[in-house]
């Protein structure tokens, strides 16, 4: 089995009961005790309860410390209970965002940043992200060297950063960066940083490997001293390595090395040796060096242990129990003080973890890692430790950091395991009872331990004889006292237990045994036993049993079977609270009055799903329910109709509206446990306040109604693994004011570092320019219970209301915001709205761009004014262009269309003119003949006029043809029809009528004239020469004549007649004019 090493220490000034004949201390610690004289190498499972009296914030009693030592008969109460509770441990490592799990050491700087030291460099912690600052070669003013040993605050928000190999460097908040100041010597510029010291003025005492130096920061000029100066060491010089340094109040200088404590008194001009007594050995080397509230020094070795100074004999005193051979810190260095507060001490040490020394009694604790605690401390080897000024003490091990909240707790946890057979053994706790000044515990697995008066932590063994399935094996769910001597527990069935022989054996039921008991009720001889199955009444006198069970067919019966709680108010009255309602019990009638949810009364009970019940001081029932809140009775109408009032999460802000257990405590303020966190509730205002993690409360989630109460007030629950201890009297609202800071402000496009904006924004200087993206991260500085705190934000000047972030980020992100002047606010409550409001805020100029300003506003409307007016005027000289274009296109296509409407005339004409002339002599041709003729024929019968037509063919035109060619053929038909055309008139009609024979109509024309117009032009074809080619040659033509003698004879009869004429003139011999009737010209 592993072992670890534990020593818990008392000293005591004068003999009390509990200290053994041969003088050495002793303290009772469950079944076992430890002395003070041996370092105990003991099993782990008694190492655990590190019996922390511990002052968080004023745990420690001297009386009550002595009644749990002495093991007196004063009856069990909070002291005792608080002083086997656990201490657990919040541990951060590498995997949270530390550069590195050896932590040296930390600094809370004015602004209430917590930095913290490692080996992997320097790392700043606002309660939820950790900013690193590590070496960049590159970056002058980054981290000088990785290896951070020891930090101490400036008083201008700043640090004194002393590094493994980089000697002394200087955070600047300014410039979010670290310089090495100027006039460092470079014997100090490489050395190793061991300790640093405040000289009260600003400046800092530095202990390095060879020698100290002390910086003034007014000059930034540096003393050397010891080895640093390059001299020999002589006299009582302290030489060698530097590892503690201390200037106390009346400003003399300590000085812990390797060859012992010196003192460098304020005004002298030498060091004076204080020697170490026996148990630390004459020159210890001093590692630690602190001063208590009464001006008192510590002082703290490599190896022997705790000492004190006596400065009236000039030694260090071995403190009893912690110095020397065999004390409780061992072999092993003491590495730092703190004084929790007055009078008492924790120190830390290399390699035994965590002590605490009180100096009124002497009495001394002790806390080392326990593998089986819930949260133990990370490692015993501890480097550093620093309480902040929230109360959070942080202790820096070389396996992370471990912390935990010293002040405002008084909510308090003894756990349960297994593994601890001599502890709390059970790995659940189920159910919890008190009275006659003990504590009785039920487990998840069968069993019940006993607290008793004094403390201590029994097993209760089951009675001789009983065996079997007659042992508790399963869940115990109720556990009350009956009286002095016996206490009675629920679980399969119900047991007694004897408390002064710590056994316990069944009832003995046929009924019970079978039965899981939900709760129990003590009323006199009779036990109640509400179960799965219905509500049993046992009279332990006589044995007799009762079971009242629900009847579908009795409307009188018991609600529901699944019984849940039981209470006997102070008028006398039984209440049941099942599944399915409230029950009153009428013990005449042995039957039930029901009280229901009814969904048209607003003021019935809000369901019937409830499970515990109490009575408050004013006689009112307090009814807890799943999902519902608390449901208290106000008022109880003779006709059976109640009156309730709920209490719930929305209205009332109770953490949950699954109640688990409620419990009137002795000022009769109500306490409520719910899934998630504890409530007190004032029963006349029904004002709520709220408890959670931060007051030291770890678990509630246990569907469990038991409780129990000691006679000073504390209240006990069952957890998941441990037994809850409330102590009212030191619960107090929380009035730590912490710090509210904006911790990074991003800027899209701003190369700046995020921190230094953020300074920039808290000193009222951001300014940015307009649209770009922003983000402001912020967190309330209080470490206590830094996810309990309730952010909100506003950017005036752009936002309409406040604005609530995630749980899980606290930040405000904007983009593209106008130019302009913004006030950015923002609100935090801690402790879920129960602690200090705060709210800060600060100015944000956001630079409006060139396009922005003034000026540029006037030159664009200007610009844009002339712009417009040119685009007018562009516009006006384009119309006037295009109209003149329009027009000119206009007048183009108008001449076009003109040009192109005479052409079509001319095409049209000349279309007429082909359609109705002849091509070749330009004559009509037979078509156009008939179309004017017809209409003079018509005129010429309208006016009974006569008129003549006159049919002449060419001679001998087909030997023209053949003899000289068609051309001349075609050549002579143009020149008759030429001659034709000059000698006849306008009124008469010309036409090619076929081949070579022309036609011609002679309106108002006689048969005689018509005989002289056809003579004339025989006479005129016959003489007219004719040349074609050079060649002359003449023709003739005959012609037949027919004359219209007024009736209305027809063109085609007319035309006939003439072609007679035609053939008589071919008969008669050619080149002649013949009528139709044979007369001739």
């Amino acid at each position: 089995m592993a072992e670890s090493s534990i020593c818990i220490s008392i000293v005591r000034c004068d003999k009390k009961p509990g200290e053994d004949t041969s003088g050495h201390d002793i303290f009772p610690f469950g079944r076992r005790v430890v002395t003070r004289r041996s370092w105990v190498k003991a099993e782990w499972w008694i190492l655990r309860p590190a019996l922390w009296f511990l002052a968080l914030a004023g745990i420690f009693n001297c009386g009550a410390r002595a009644g749990a030592q002495t093991g007196s008969a004063a009856g069990l109460d909070g002291d005792k209970l608080q002083a086997i509770s656990e201490m657990n441990f919040d541990v951060m490592t590498m995997k949270q965002g530390l550069p590195h799990d050896s932590v040296y050491g930390f600094a809370q700087d004015t602004a209430g940043y917590v930095w913290i030291a490692s080996f992997g460099g320097l790392s700043r912690f606002d309660g939820y992200q950790i900013y690193n600052y590590t070496h960049d070669a590159h970056d002058p003013g980054s981290l000088p060297d990785n290896n951070v040993r020891v930090l101490l605050p400036r008083a201008d928000g700043g640090l004194y950063v002393g590094t493994g190999s980089a000697g002394l460097s200087i955070y600047q908040p300014a410039t979010d960066s670290f310089v090495i100041p100027a006039k460092t010597p470079s014997v100090l510029r490489k050395a190793r940083v061991f300790c640093m010291a405040p000289d009260g003025e600003g400046g800092v005492w530095i202990g390095t490997q060879n020698g100290f130096a002390h910086y003034h920061d007014n000059t930034g000029e540096f003393d050397l001293y010891g080895g640093l100066t390059g001299k020999p060491v002589t006299g009582r010089v302290p030489s060698g390595g530097i590892f503690a340094l201390l200037q106390d109040k009346d400003r003399n200088l300590w000085v812990g090395s390797g060859t012992g404590l010196y003192l460098l008194g304020k005004g002298a001009g030498d060091y004076a040796f204080i020697a170490g007594d026996d148990k630390l050995g004459q020159r210890p080397a001093v590692w630690s060096i602190f001063q208590d509230h009464a001006g008192g020094i510590w002082v703290g070795t490599d190896t022997t242990g705790v000492g004190t100074v006596d400065r009236a004999s000039g030694t260090i005193h071995g403190y009893p129990g912690l110095a020397g051979e065999g004390s409780s810190v061992g072999p092993h260095t003491v590495r730092v003080f703190l004084e929790m507060q007055p009078g008492l001490l924790w120190f830390a040490t290399y390699g035994a973890g965590l002590f605490s020394v009180d100096t009124a009694t002497g009495q001394t604790l002790h806390w080392a890692k326990d593998p089986t605690a819930s949260a133990p401390l990370s490692n015993d080897f501890i480097r550093g430790m620093l309480r902040d000024r929230s109360g959070v003490v942080w202790l820096g091990t070389d396996s992370g950091l471990s912390s935990i909240t010293v002040n405002g707790r008084g909510i308090f946890n003894i756990r349960s395991s297994p593994l601890r057979p001599d502890r709390l053994f059970g790995s659940e706790v189920r159910s919890v009872g008190a009275g006659y000044g003990r504590v009785w515990v039920g487990f998840d697995q069968g069993g019940f331990a006993e607290i008793d008066r004094d403390g201590s932590i029994h097993r209760i063994q089951p009675a001789p004889g009983i065996s079997g399935d007659q042992i508790s094996h399963r869940e115990v769910l109720a556990i009350k006292p009956v009286d002095e001597k016996t206490v009675v527990a629920g679980g399969i069935g119900l047991y007694l237990i004897d408390v002064a022989t710590r056994t316990y054996r069944p009832v003995d039921d046929v009924f019970l045994r079978k039965q899981i008991v939900n709760a129990v009720l003590v009323d006199g001889d009779d036990l109640w036993a509400g179960s799965y199955n219905g509500l049993a009444r046992y009279n332990r006198r006589t044995g007799q049993l009762k079971v009242f069970a629900h009847d579908q067919n009795n409307a009188s019966s018991i609600s529901d079977d699944y019984v849940r709680d039981m209470l006997r108010d102070s008028h006398g009255r039984l209440w049941v609270t099942t599944r399915l309602g409230l029950d009153l019990f009428d013990p005449a009638a042995e039957s039930f009055r029901h009280v229901r949810h009814d969904k048209n009364d607003p003021a019935s009970i809000a369901t019937d799903n409830i499970q515990p019940i109490a009575e408050d001081t004013q006689g009112r029932l307090w009814i807890g329910s799943i999902g519902s809140g608390v449901q208290v009775l106000d008022e109880l109408k003779p006709d059976g109709t109640a009156r309730f009032r709920t209490i719930d999460h929305d209205r009332n802000n109770l953490p949950d509206d699954i109640i688990l257990v409620i419990r009137r405590g002795l000022d009769g303020t109500m306490w409520i446990n719910t899934p998630r966190g504890l409530a007190a509730v004032d029963p006349k205002s029904f004002a709520v306040r709220r408890y959670g993690v931060p007051d030291g409360l770890q678990s509630t989630a246990q569907n469990l109604f038991s409780s129990g109460m000691l006679d000073d007030g504390t209240i006990l629950f069952p957890g998941n693994s441990s037994v809850v201890i409330v102590r009212p009297q030191k619960l107090h609202p929380w009035t730590f004011a912490a710090p509210l800071v904006a911790t990074e402000v991003t800027v899209q496009g701003v190369a700046q570092s995020p921190v230094l904006l953020a300074r920039q924004a808290g000193a009222g200087q951001l300014s940015f320019p307009s649209h770009r993206g922003f983000e402001v991260n912020f967190a309330l500085l209080d470490y206590t219970s830094p996810d309990d705190t309730l952010y909100s934000y506003q950017l005036e000047g752009f936002d309409d209301g406040w604005s609530v972030p995630s749980i899980s980020r606290r930040s405000a992100t904007y983009t593209n915001l106008p130019g302009g002047q913004y006030v950015f606010h923002i609100r935090a409550v801690s402790r879920n709205g129960a602690g200090p409001s705060q709210e800060i805020s600060f100015p944000i100029h956001i630079r409006n761009g060139v396009t922005e300003t003034l000026w540029f506003q006037i030159l664009l409307i200007l610009l844009t004014i002339g712009v417009v007016l040119l685009l007018v005027r562009i516009r006006l000289a384009y119309m006037a262009r295009r109209q003149r274009e329009l027009e000119a296109v206009i007048a183009t296509r108008t001449s076009e269309l003109e040009s192109s409407r005479q052409e079509l005339i001319r095409v049209n004409e000349r279309l007429a003119r082909i359609a109705l002339h002849d091509e070749l002599t330009g004559t009509l041709n037979r078509r156009g003949f008939f179309e004017r003729a017809s209409l003079e024929v018509s005129r010429s019968h309208r006016s009974g006029r006569s008129y003549s037509l006159l049919l002449a063919d060419l001679d001998n035109f087909k030997q023209t043809n053949d003899t000289m060619g068609h051309s001349a053929g075609d050549a002579t038909l143009r020149a008759i029809a030429t001659m034709f055309a000059s000698s006849i008139r306008t009124s008469d009609i010309l036409s090619r009528y076929g081949g070579e024979e022309f036609i011609l109509l002679l309106p108002e024309t006689d048969e005689s004239q018509a005989l002289q117009m056809a003579e004339r032009l025989r006479q005129m074809v016959e003489s007219a020469p004719i040349e074609y080619a050079g060649i002359v040659f003449h023709t003739t033509t005959s012609i037949g004549l027919a004359t219209s003698m007024g009736e209305e004879e027809s063109l085609e009869a007319l035309i006939s007649r003439a072609d007679q004429g035609l053939y008589r003139a071919k008969r008669s011999g050619k080149n002649c004019v013949q009528t139709s009737s044979g007369q001739t010209a």
